[in-house]
């Protein structure tokens, strides 16, 4: 809880939490990780309504600000739009060659790695836990 309370992101939460208990996979430290944040929420016994006000009153005083940069000032916009659900949600999606479905066994078949070589190199990535 005490990560989550430092406002840092989550890859920083993830790194410290391996230093300090081990090889721990992602998903229990993401486990460990809404524990706290939900454990947060209910000990601040604060309505999202009132977080979206102050949200929206620091938005607008960054705005406001002359000593503010314009940086500074179109991520306050930015965060207001999300707030208020003027920026749309975004969808990204990968795709092969027009669009079309990407095409992995081609890939292999043109590289020199043999189908047990590329499930060896899966099964490493997956094993490590890194994201």
């Amino acid at each position: 809880m005490e990560l989550e309370a430092q406002y840092m992101h989550e890859g920083q939460i993830k790194r410290m939490f391996r230093e300090k208990y081990g090889d721990v996979s992602h998903v229990t430290i993401n486990d460990y990780r809404l524990r706290a944040r939900a454990r947060m929420k209910e000990s601040a016994n604060v309505k999202p309504s009132d977080v979206a006000e102050r949200a929206m009153a620091f938005y607008q005083a960054v705005i406001r600000d002359p000593c503010s940069t314009v940086t500074e000032r179109i991520k306050a916009q930015e965060r207001m739009d999300k707030i208020f659900g003027i920026e749309a949600p975004s969808r990204s999606e990968l795709s092969g060659v027009n669009g079309g479905a990407i095409q992995i066994e081609q890939l292999i078949a043109a590289s020199e790695l043999t189908p047990d070589d590329v499930k060896r190199a899966l099964a490493q990535t997956v094993n490590t836990g890194e994201d």
